[in-house]
């Protein structure tokens, strides 16, 4: 039977179909559509009927069966929830519905479309400033973070939402969709240092600096193996390393965010793929940042991996150490005046011009084994004597 709208309702345009979302009754919605009801209606805030099937929490069978029918109905899943141009697929990445989120895709939301969630007026890598703290089980640190602000224009793909708010099972459906893991979003980055804060807007990050970031070493490299595929099929003849393409307007590299946080697996998982690159942006170099964060063994890990430390050579000759360690220090100032040898030359130049493509190429033509591990840095990232200098 359908349900007569209140006075309140009329006032803001909301019709059944909205309505019937809204309190997730499928049966009515059934009914609705059969006598014709129009699929892109909105009320008077620019809501339309997927915005207010939002309202229903939390991923029950009924709420699933609900969005279902919306698909079937022909509800564009790509159109924009309301007049801020929010998305459903991540809004249902947001809230944790993988259901809804395959549900979504098999009616053809676009897994590479832009935006941002219904809810909230931002989205940030600080889980705690949000109110995400329970449905994540974890908040981190406010030293440093992203943010992807609506009132700055900034918006977010589906990928690095998920990979964000640490949502595993929507984070492989998006990418057995065909979600593009090189796809930059543009957002904000905070950091507070020992001599105070700083930010930057407008950066461009994509899955892999997010993954870098939060140390999500296991998907970093499904993901760095997507990528490497990819590019070894579109750029057969290019001589440009794949990883160190990966820097935003601020040089913001995955491996300079991994050094911020001190993920260890993570940086050995990019120091094996690629030549290193975390040169000075703002907030100083790949080497500075984890010098000063204490992240000495990473450190150390770096410069022995073909790191160009001559862009560190103006804070390395003055003295101006981010740190008070002296065995950091030395092992800095040693590695600066001992000459290098001709061996581990020939070895950065050939990492650096192969980049991700070392690794295939190198089984390809059946190197033997020590020449691998040499080239690919088996020994130094293996080394359990740099974990007594941290």
């Amino acid at each position: 039977m359908t349900r007569r709208l209140s006075k309140s309702c009329n006032q803001e345009n909301i019709n059944e179909l909205m309505m019937a979302a809204s309190e997730c009754n499928v049966r009515l919605l059934r009914k609705l559509f059969r006598e014709g009801a129009t699929t892109s209606a909105r009320d008077k805030q620019g809501k339309n009927v997927i915005y207010h099937a939002f309202a229903n929490t939390p991923e029950t069978k009924e709420l699933v069966e609900l969005f279902q029918v919306l698909g079937e109905s022909g509800v564009d899943f790509n159109s924009n929830l309301d007049l801020d141009g929010c998305s459903a697929l991540i809004t249902a990445a947001t809230l944790d519905w993988p259901e809804v989120v395959q549900i979504l895709i098999t009616f053809g939301a676009d897994v590479n479309d832009q935006g941002m969630p219904k809810f909230g007026a931002f989205v940030s890598t600080d889980l705690s400033m949000q109110g995400y703290g329970d449905q994540v089980n974890q908040t981190v640190g406010d030293k440093d973070r992203f943010i992807f602000s609506k009132g700055c224009g900034q918006s977010v793909s589906p990928l690095l939402c998920a990979i964000m708010l640490k949502r595993q099972v929507i984070t492989d459906i998006l990418l057995s969709a065909g979600a593009d893991c090189q796809q930059m979003s543009v957002g904000s980055f905070w950091r507070s240092s020992r001599i105070g804060a700083c930010s930057v807007c407008d950066v461009s990050v994509n899955a892999i600096h997010l993954a870098a970031y939060k140390g999500e070493d296991r998907l970093l490299q499904k993901l760095l193996d997507v990528c490497q595929k990819k590019s070894l099929e579109t750029h057969r003849d290019t001589k440009k390393p794949f990883v160190s393409c990966l820097s935003s307007e601020y040089e913001l590299t995955p491996l300079w965010l991994a050094l911020l946080r001190g993920e260890t697996d993570a940086v050995k998982t990019l120091l094996a793929y690629d030549h290193p690159r975390a040169p000075p942006c703002l907030f100083g170099s790949g080497l500075y940042i984890a010098v000063e964060e204490g992240h000495f063994e990473l450190a150390k890990i770096l410069m022995l991996s073909g790191y160009n430390i001559n862009e560190d050579m103006e804070w390395i000759e003055s003295e101006s150490y981010p740190t008070g360690n002296k065995d950091m220090k030395d092992f800095i100032r040693n590695f600066c005046c001992e000459p290098q040898a001709l061996l581990i030359i020939c070895r950065d130049v050939l990492r650096c011009h192969m980049g991700p493509r070392l690794s295939s190429y190198l089984k390809m033509i059946n190197v033997p084994q020590k020449i691998q591990d040499l080239l690919l840095l088996k020994e130094i990232l293996s080394c359990e004597e740099l974990n007594s200098s941290k």
